[in-house]
């Protein structure tokens, strides 16, 4: 790249990380072709992640929204509209829908005072939130009054980073109608004690699946269980035992539950995909047995039913690849890899299309399609900034340890533009602790 009016190419620097962009999230429409994706970046005035959902369509790609912060995009199954959460300035989140044709949005109200953290459509007329919630005795009382009173922590996820103060207010679904903006809370097992993590509503749009904390210490322990629940509290089954721990759920094509995670919280072990029985009896199975750590994004595209089959997220020697879990024999194939990190991903139901947010060690995550396991740049971000900056590919090491474990790292050189320091250069040692995740192939300001 050649750098604006012929300047050399230079280090990055603090002032550049306000300029890029980075695609954060990624939804595929299977009836209209429609990708939804969401764009984030720094906004150093409000001194806040900021971030807006765009369209790429058969006409191009434009921009949706104009929020202060818009995410978890959900296409309506219409394909018409879509729900997201939309925080303001100062706020919370809350469930928003917009129309995708005229671009009006609707706010879901009641919820920025405490927040929303996830939204799914169960059809087109109504939405399923997961929302914190505050004890019943702190219903009637004033946002004044519960900052004047003291905070009483009981447990150690007291305060959890883009939710604020958590040490009272649990995670709950709650069912919400869009026309009237009427809510109500879904039943769920120890709704005062414990939160719930996931959701997944059925495709008769009658029940969800749910994470729900074993108990009111999970935040310590990790354990947590599947419930399969009744939108209307007609009934509930857990689906899993205690001493589990799952961080998806999700449901096939052909209507059987799906989870993913580890059937121990008592040691390390690598998280797998999982069928479960509706009738709460069966163990869960799990699908595959190779030495890949099925969820390792930390958005919400981890995983996608696909015709016979799961994709998930894996990471691998630095790599976050995609992986097809056949539903029948069990088996695992790479279905979109190399050097880069899948940040999220979506793909049709007959898994030939597949849309991600995919990032490297020398751009941020940008908007890709894969065909045949080759991956191409379908929306290019910060094409202008990269150009001005002289960026670097790590080269990889192995080294082995002690016990005679293979333990791999990256090594960024000083680019070509930083200034002559002789033979020995300073150098820093950054280390992340695994097995389950590791620093890869992924765009890193520091490392820069």
């Amino acid at each position: 790249m050649t750098p604006p009016h012929g300047s050399p190419p230079r280090a990055i620097g603090p002032e550049d990380l306000s300029r890029l962009e980075a695609v954060t999230e990624v939804v595929l429409d299977d009836s209209t072709g429609t990708v939804a994706f969401a764009v984030g970046w720094p906004d150093i005035e409000t001194d806040e992640n900021r971030s807006r959902i765009w369209l790429a369509d058969g006409h191009g790609v434009r921009q949706l929204t104009e929020g202060h912060r818009d995410t978890y995009v959900r296409f309506a199954p219409d394909g018409s509209r879509v729900a997201l959460l939309r925080a303001e300035p100062d706020a919370k989140a809350e469930p928003a829908v917009v129309d995708l044709a005229s671009g009006d949005a609707q706010t879901m109200p009641g919820f920025a005072a405490d927040g929303a953290t996830a939204v799914e459509w169960v059809d087109d007329d109504t939405l399923v939130v997961l929302a914190a919630t505050r004890p019943a005795e702190q219903v009637d009382l004033t946002d004044e009054e519960l900052a004047r009173r003291p905070r009483v922590i009981r447990g150690i996820d007291y305060r959890f980073n883009g939710r604020g103060w958590v040490h009272d207010r649990r995670l709950g679904v709650q069912h919400v109608d869009v026309a009237s903006a009427e809510r109500r809370p879904v039943p769920l097992p120890g709704a005062d004690a414990v939160d719930h993590r996931a959701i997944a509503p059925a495709p008769d749009g009658q029940s969800i699946l749910a994470v729900v904390a074993s108990d009111a210490d999970a935040d310590l322990t990790g354990g947590n269980r599947v419930w399969w629940l009744g939108l209307d509290g007609s009934s509930a089954v857990c689906l899993t035992p205690n001493g589990c721990s799952w961080g998806w759920v999700g449901w096939t094509l052909d209507g059987r539950p799906l989870a993913i995670g580890t059937t121990s919280v008592d040691r390390v072990t690598f998280s797998r995909p999982h069928l479960l029985s509706l009738d709460g009896e069966s163990p869960p199975q799990a699908i595959g047995g190779h030495d890949v750590n099925a969820m390792a994004l930390l958005g919400n595209g981890v995983a996608v039913p696909v015709d016979g089959a799961l994709l998930c997220a894996g990471h691998r020697r630095g790599a976050v690849c995609i992986d097809r879990y056949d539903l029948d024999d069990g088996s695992v194939s790479t279905v979109a890899g190399g050097r880069l990190a899948v940040v999220a991903f979506d793909a049709s139901a007959d898994g030939r299309r597949l849309v991600a947010a995919v990032s490297t060690p020398t751009r941020p995550a940008e908007l890709w399609e894969f065909g045949d396991g080759d991956g191409r740049v379908v929306h290019e971000l910060n094409a202008d900034v990269l150009r001005e900056l002289d960026l670097v590919e790590p080269t990889t090491i192995s080294v082995e340890s002690a016990d005679a474990t293979s333990v791999e790292g990256f090594v960024y050189e000083p680019p070509a533009s930083s200034r002559s320091m002789g033979d020995k250069r300073p150098g820093l040692l950054y280390v992340h602790g695994g097995p389950m995740f590791a620093y890869g192939y992924a765009f890193f300001d520091e490392f820069q």
